[in-house]
């Protein structure tokens, strides 16, 4: 495995983690159209991580010790993306959480305010005690 192929990956983690962070700030901001683009580039940059992967399956052709510094580097952006993916996961996990009990409040009872329940309840309030 060449040194080259080993800075390309650490560009690509880097790059990786770039957007990871963007990411975050999309999911909590909510702009969908800003995620999806993100998604969109983090996906090209996972291909070339995989087929750069694959180049590094050959000979290693440098000195330990250097071998040493750029795995300690490499190994310390896998494990931010890492921190940073399972964050992203949790935001989302989070947003899925507030549309679903969003989406359960609109699915209530809404005979209270019909006009027979109004008939029924034989007084006119503005707010209704019963919700």
């Amino acid at each position: 495995m060449s040194e080259a192929l080993i800075h390309q990956m650490i560009e690509v983690q880097e790059a990786l983690i770039e957007l990871a962070k963007q990411k975050e700030n999309a999911l909590i901001e909510n702009h969908l159209e800003d995620l999806q683009g993100i998604v969109r580039k983090e996906s090209a940059l996972v291909s070339k991580a995989n087929g750069l992967e694959n180049k590094m399956k050959g000979s290693i052709d440098f000195s330990a010790d250097h071998l040493s510094s750029l795995k300690e580097q490499l190994l310390r952006s896998v494990m931010e993306l890492k921190h940073r993916n399972e964050r992203n996961t949790l935001l989302i996990k989070d947003s899925l959480s507030f549309v679903k009990g969003s989406l359960q409040l609109f699915q209530t009872d809404r005979s209270v305010y019909t006009k027979e329940a109004k008939s029924k309840s034989g007084k006119l309030s503005i707010f209704d005690s019963q919700v």
